[in-house]
């Protein structure tokens, strides 16, 4: 199996998360970032129409958040999935096109929704029980999707549970420190974005489209870090890697 970077056979550390995650993205920055401005026109148009005013509830709030989160668990994610796909692609010297890359996501579509489903019921019965158990199943099932995505033949839920159980408290660490590396900066992006536009008053759609885009876009570098460790534990593990199955046709070797 082609391993033009190295990553498939480098160890499970935070230096490799965030190295190879960025490498793996940077070949496909600009497919990512049509994937993002794609996805975050209807999903900022959901929260601009969604958007509560100012004398609304906080129940009325938090459904706005529902749909939202709805349409990133509907819709937004084949985005996110292609991302990840056209990152594998550079992993092992495979060359995907846009197209080609939301083929691969819309044909996994099931697998994906129903390892997100399953994970999700998870986390939220173990979170009934205590916060403590429900972060305790989350980071357990931090790598679902790119096992769900790489792995056919093992059950996503299985896989990530196996790889994680013996590196726990690593995983949980490294993890956070991913998302706060990348996700705490998209939200100060958009506190301040918010906070500067509220003096000039522009149309609130473009604004709600806009900051979608940021948060879509840290999302995308997360899955990337997510994907290169889910290798390393991989390799840790010495859990074999079969050859990619993928749906389409070969476009030519990356370049």
């Amino acid at each position: 199996m082609a391993d033009p970077l190295g990553v498939l056979a480098a160890p499970f550390s935070f230096g490799n998360m965030v190295g190879y995650g960025v490498r793996l993205l940077a070949p496909v920055w600009g497919k990512a970032l049509v994937l993002s401005v794609l996805f975050s026109i209807p999903g900022g148009w959901i929260s601009y129409l969604s958007a509560p005013s100012d004398d609304e509830s906080l129940t009325q709030v938090g459904r706005s958040i529902q749909r939202s989160n709805i349409y990133d668990a509907l819709v937004g994610n084949i985005g996110e999935v292609a991302v990840i796909l056209l990152c594998i692609g550079v992993a092992e010297g495979r060359r995907l096109s846009l197209g080609q890359a939301l083929r691969e996501s819309l044909s996994r579509y099931g697998r994906l929704f129903g390892a997100r489903f399953r994970s999700g019921v998870w986390i939220l019965l173990f979170t009934l029980l205590f916060l403590v158990p429900g972060i305790w199943k989350a980071v357990l099932l931090a790598f679902v999707v790119p096992a769900a995505v790489r792995i056919e033949a093992m059950d996503p839920l299985k896989l990530s549970t196996l790889l994680v159980t013996p590196r726990w408290w690593a995983v949980f660490g490294r993890v956070s420190a991913v998302m706060a590396l990348f996700l705490l900066p998209a939200v100060l992006f958009v506190g301040v974005f918010d906070f500067l536009v509220g003096f000039l008053d522009p149309p609130r759609l473009p604004v709600e489209m806009v900051e979608d885009w940021a948060t879509r876009v840290a999302e995308y570098l997360v899955s990337a870090c997510l994907l290169s460790g889910f290798y390393g534990l991989c390799a840790d593990g010495k859990v074999s890697l079969e050859p990619m199955a993928w749906r389409t046709g070969q476009r030519g070797p990356m370049v």
